[in-house]
């Protein structure tokens, strides 16, 4: 599979694998063992932590594959708030990172506040996306867009209704 593009709304998520397993899921979806989780398996509600946010600036980018999810009832850094497809037919050619981070951007602000139950300006916890570089749009049609949020600490629970 090709690399994503992680693109930064606040700060930039810089997710690397840091264990030597797969994650595994309960029968309801849920992360129920900590492990290695590619980035195209990202569900809403999926909890992980990765490595450290090097960007600087908004605008700035790094190629993700893997992140390590763990248990939400673990403190963690990272939160998958939703994931939604960029609304580009399949035969459709690359729009272009500017295009694709714009429509990412947006959506993942729209889908902050139903998810965490207050409006993004309100909030202390932080927005990045994970969105599809030109290689995965090309050579795996892909077109999904995580939505993450993470905090200054640790996040402790799920931050889903948290208000």
């Amino acid at each position: 599979m090709a690399p994503r593009t992680a693109v930064l709304l606040a700060l930039l998520l810089a997710a690397s694998a840091g264990a030597c397993n797969d994650a595994e899921r309960d029968e309801g979806g849920q992360v129920r063992a900590s492990g290695d989780l590619s980035v195209y398996e990202l569900r809403t509600g999926d909890c992980f932590n990765g490595g450290e946010r090097v960007a600087e600036e908004t605008g700035q980018e790094r190629t993700v594959e893997t992140v390590t999810a763990v248990p939400c009832s673990q403190a963690h850094d990272n939160e998958v708030f939703a994931v939604f497809d960029h609304p580009a037919k399949a035969d459709a050619p690359f729009p272009g990172e500017e295009a694709v981070n714009k429509i990412a951007q947006d959506g993942c602000l729209e889908r902050f506040e139903p998810y965490v139950g207050r409006p993004y300006d309100g909030s202390d916890l932080q927005v990045a996306v994970i969105a599809p570089g030109q290689a995965s749009w090309k050579k795996e049609d892909d077109r999904a867009i995580a939505c993450i949020v993470y905090g200054d600490e640790r996040l402790k629970g799920s931050q889903k209704k948290t208000g």
